[in-house]
C-alpha cells in the first residue's frame, strides 16, 4: 500500500467513525425542524461520502439536502428521506438499534 493509499484509508476510517455523530445531529435537527442544519449536514455528507465511494449514501444525502432547502417539501417527506439516510449511516458506522 502506498503512502497515499494509507492516508486515504485512515481518512475513510475517520469518516466511518464520524457517521455515528451525524446520526445524532440529523435526528436532533429533525426534531426541531431545523432545515438549515439538516441541509448543511446532508451537504457535507454527500460530498465526503462520494470521495470515499459511498455512492448510495452520497445520493441519499444529496436528496435530503435538496428537500431541506426546498420551501415546498413537507415535514413527512423530509423525515422519510432523513430516515433512509440515518439507516445507511447506521450500517456504515456499525451502529445497532
Amino acid at each position: 500500500m502506498t503512502e497515499f493509499e494509507e492516508r486515504m484509508a485512515a481518512l475513510r476510517q475517520q469518516f466511518v467513525v464520524r457517521c455515528a455523530d451525524r446520526i445524532e445531529v440529523l435526528q436532533d435537527a429533525l426534531s426541531r425542524d431545523d432545515r438549515a442544519t439538516i441541509a448543511s449536514t446532508a451537504h457535507a455528507l454527500a460530498g465526503t461520502a462520494g470521495i470515499f465511494s459511498f455512492s448510495e449514501l452520497s445520493r441519499s444525502a444529496r436528496l435530503l439536502e435538496e428537500a431541506a432547502e426546498s420551501p415546498t417539501s413537507d415535514c413527512e417527506a423530509l423525515k422519510a428521506l432523513a430516515g433512509d439516510l440515518v439507516e445507511q449511516l447506521k450500517t456504515i458506522a456499525g451502529v445497532k438499534d
